[in-house]
Protein backbone atom coordinates (compact mmCIF):
# COMPACT_ATOMS: atom_id res chain seq x y z
CA UNK A 1 0.00 0.00 0.00
CA UNK A 2 1.45 3.36 -1.06
CA UNK A 3 1.23 6.31 1.28
CA UNK A 4 -0.74 9.18 -0.20
CA UNK A 5 1.45 12.25 -0.65
CA UNK A 6 0.09 15.66 -1.42
CA UNK A 7 1.71 17.58 -4.24
CA UNK A 8 4.07 20.26 -3.01
CA UNK A 9 3.21 23.89 -3.72
CA UNK A 10 5.89 25.62 -5.77
CA UNK A 11 6.56 29.14 -6.99
CA UNK A 12 5.70 30.46 -10.41
CA UNK A 13 8.09 32.68 -12.37
CA UNK A 14 7.80 36.36 -11.41
CA UNK A 15 10.10 39.04 -12.80
CA UNK A 16 10.82 42.24 -10.86
CA UNK A 17 13.27 45.11 -10.75
CA UNK A 18 12.29 46.56 -14.13
CA UNK A 19 14.79 48.77 -15.94
CA UNK A 20 13.49 51.84 -17.79
CA UNK A 21 12.42 49.74 -20.80
CA UNK A 22 10.21 47.60 -18.56
CA UNK A 23 12.46 44.54 -18.66
CA UNK A 24 12.78 42.73 -15.32
CA UNK A 25 16.38 42.39 -14.16
CA UNK A 26 15.59 39.85 -11.43
CA UNK A 27 13.13 36.99 -11.13
CA UNK A 28 11.74 34.44 -8.72
CA UNK A 29 12.37 31.09 -10.38
CA UNK A 30 9.54 28.68 -11.11
CA UNK A 31 9.50 25.41 -9.21
CA UNK A 32 10.98 26.48 -5.86
CA UNK A 33 9.10 24.79 -3.00
CA UNK A 34 6.75 27.47 -1.64
CA UNK A 35 7.75 26.78 1.95
CA UNK A 36 11.40 27.44 1.08
CA UNK A 37 10.52 30.63 -0.80
CA UNK A 38 8.40 31.85 2.10
CA UNK A 39 11.19 31.10 4.57
CA UNK A 40 13.63 33.05 2.40
CA UNK A 41 11.10 35.88 2.15
CA UNK A 42 10.89 35.99 5.93
CA UNK A 43 14.68 36.36 6.16
CA UNK A 44 14.56 39.19 3.62
CA UNK A 45 11.70 40.85 5.48
CA UNK A 46 13.75 40.73 8.66
CA UNK A 47 16.66 42.39 6.84
CA UNK A 48 14.29 45.04 5.46
CA UNK A 49 12.98 45.71 8.94
CA UNK A 50 16.53 46.24 10.17
CA UNK A 51 17.17 48.65 7.30
CA UNK A 52 14.00 50.61 8.04
CA UNK A 53 15.07 50.96 11.65
CA UNK A 54 18.57 52.05 10.67
CA UNK A 55 17.12 54.55 8.22
CA UNK A 56 14.75 55.93 10.82
CA UNK A 57 17.55 56.34 13.32
CA UNK A 58 19.80 57.99 10.73
CA UNK A 59 17.00 60.32 9.62
CA UNK A 60 17.20 62.11 12.96
CA UNK A 61 20.56 63.53 11.89
CA UNK A 62 20.88 63.01 8.11
CA UNK A 63 18.51 61.96 5.32
CA UNK A 64 20.17 58.66 4.40
CA UNK A 65 18.85 57.96 0.91
CA UNK A 66 20.91 54.77 0.58
CA UNK A 67 19.04 53.11 3.46
CA UNK A 68 15.72 54.08 1.92
CA UNK A 69 16.59 52.55 -1.45
CA UNK A 70 17.99 49.39 0.15
CA UNK A 71 14.73 49.00 2.05
CA UNK A 72 12.70 49.50 -1.11
CA UNK A 73 14.62 46.81 -3.03
CA UNK A 74 14.41 44.30 -0.18
CA UNK A 75 10.66 44.84 0.15
CA UNK A 76 10.22 44.54 -3.62
CA UNK A 77 12.02 41.18 -3.52
CA UNK A 78 9.85 39.95 -0.65
CA UNK A 79 6.73 40.99 -2.52
CA UNK A 80 7.81 39.01 -5.60
CA UNK A 81 8.63 35.92 -3.52
CA UNK A 82 5.30 36.03 -1.72
CA UNK A 83 3.36 36.68 -4.91
CA UNK A 84 5.05 33.79 -6.71
CA UNK A 85 4.49 31.44 -3.77
CA UNK A 86 0.86 32.34 -3.35
CA UNK A 87 0.21 31.98 -7.08
CA UNK A 88 1.77 28.54 -6.99
CA UNK A 89 -0.35 27.51 -4.01
CA UNK A 90 -3.54 28.79 -5.60
CA UNK A 91 -2.82 27.04 -8.89
CA UNK A 92 -2.17 23.78 -7.04
CA UNK A 93 -5.59 23.93 -5.37
CA UNK A 94 -7.47 24.46 -8.65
Amino acid sequence: MKAHTQPQAVTRHRGFGDVPRGIPVFAVQQGVPAVDALEYALCMLSAASSQVRAGAEAARDVDDETCKWATYYLLESVEALLSASISGMREEVQ
